[in-house]
């Protein structure tokens, strides 16, 4: 059962898109109202509005979506992990996902200060996994003790490392300005959560040498708040159903600053410094167990009893113990810090650095682009980023105003245009705002 739930979350990964840094946003940032802005940052207009947005980041350790997934001959698409082990190398691997939607802002900027209000929804999943996990679900034990030679002299240690976390955000931000070049800014925002799910595995080895034979040492634990409804040996069930702001309260703040002259403007900013209380279940599993198998010959010819037998006998020395229990786990706090330089009223040039933790992870990326403005209601850049996995990635991004109607679009791997299923990470963000005032 915990292999299957690996499974499920493995393809979440490819379904969701984790916390987006799109650098490209950060040069645009003094005319476009996206989610992440530096609340320092003062509003280009008395008056904002921030429309639904979407951003995401995804990045797969593993290889691209053309990598896992295999078109038939007869075009039908399907996902061969025995083919994705063969192109592993013995170590552990990572998969993120993670989005960010926006529906909606509200800004008003005053002669000294700003304020504004904002609500999103946000997910983000991390798994950590060894070659050997991906084998045993491609192969079985059985069949994977003919393809490991390792298999057949030692337990495998097939521990995963896995945190889902879903939540809504209420967000209230102010800005105040200091002169008319310095200005500080500061928010808070009311999580409540909705989903979540994270691993403590402590131990996961499995004795595979003897075809009969599964020997399993376990020490693990599963913390589950509102995602998992069910979990046993021969049962899991999904517990999906939406609850209006959640049932687990949270906070957390955002603060930064902003210097801005006519020739440059510089910010720093740190965000999503909070935590969510859960209130949830514990599934735990602390034991040795060994299973004999039974060798059938002529599958067709089987009594059906041996298969209730097999099942009765999983059940009794598989049982997970299953607690109420209350936990924390943190966001994923960031620092952002960018510049920019206006050459001329047509091209300025600029950069960042991002950084962001969580419990499971931490990622950092720098950045340099330059943007072209040719008419007062264009702006289009490219941006060249390097990051914690040690990828160049050259990104695209563009904003359109069309009187107080604003449209943005940032892109990190400009490839992902043209061939999505080649690349092998991921982020953007797409979004609306409106603007008018002085």
């Amino acid at each position: 059962m915990l292999l299957r739930l690996i499974t499920f979350l493995w393809i979440c990964g490819y379904t969701c898109l984790s916390y987006a840094q799109d650098p490209g946003m950060q040069l645009l940032s003094k005319d476009q109202i996206f989610h992440g802005r530096n609340p320092a940052m003062p509003l280009p207009k008395n008056y904002a509005i921030g429309l639904p947005e979407g951003s995401g980041r995804l990045y797969n350790e593993a290889g691209s979506l053309d990598d896992w997934w295999l078109t038939t001959a007869d075009g039908k698409r399907s996902v061969s992990l025995q083919n994705i082990w063969q192109t592993l190398d013995r170590k552990q691997y990572r998969s993120e996902a993670g989005w960010v939607i926006r529906s909606l802002y509200f800004g008003k900027k005053f002669k000294r200060f700003q304020l504004g209000v904002y609500h999103t929804f946000q997910g983000d999943l991390d798994f950590k996994y060894p070659k050997d996990l991906v084998g045993l679900l491609g192969y079985g034990n059985y069949g994977f003790l003919q393809q490991e030679p390792l298999a057949k002299t030692q337990a495998l240690d097939i521990r995963p490392e896995i945190s889902i976390t879903v939540y809504e955000a209420i967000g209230l931000e102010g800005g105040f300005f200091i002169n008319d070049r310095l200005s500080v800014g500061a928010g808070v925002q009311y999580l409540a959560g909705l989903y979540n799910f994270t691993s403590d595995v402590k131990v996961l080895e499995v004795d595979i040498r003897d075809p009969l034979t599964l020997k399993a040492n376990e020490d693990w634990t599963l913390h589950t708040a509102d995602l998992v409804d069910q979990f046993s040996i021969d049962s899991l069930v999904l517990d999906t159903d939406r609850r209006a702001l959640g049932t687990h309260p949270g906070i957390a703040f955002n603060a930064g600053v902003s210097y801005s002259v006519p020739a440059f403007q510089l910010g720093i900013q740190v965000r999503d410094l909070g935590s969510i209380q859960w209130k949830g279940i514990s599934y735990s599993r602390k034991a040795a167990t060994n299973y004999s198998g039974v060798l059938i010959d002529d599958f067709l010819d089987v009594n059906q009893n041996v298969f209730n037998q097999i099942s009765d006998t999983l059940r009794a020395i598989a049982n997970v113990t299953r607690s109420a229990q209350k936990y924390t786990s943190a966001l994923t706090g960031k620092i952002i810090l960018d510049g920019q330089y206006h050459i001329s009223d047509h091209w300025s040039v600029g950069g960042s650095w991002y950084y962001n933790k969580n419990n499971v992870r931490s990622f950092w990326m720098l950045s340099g682009g330059i943007v072209f403005k040719p008419f007062p209601i264009l702006q289009v850049g490219s941006q060249l980023s390097y990051d914690v996995h040690q990828s160049f990635n050259i990104g695209v991004m563009g904003a359109l105003r069309l009187g107080f109607l604003n449209m943005y679009l940032s892109v990190d791997q400009v490839t992902a245009l043209f061939q999505p299923a080649s690349i092998d990470r991921l982020s953007a963000r797409a979004g609306i705002s409106i603007l008018w005032g002085k």
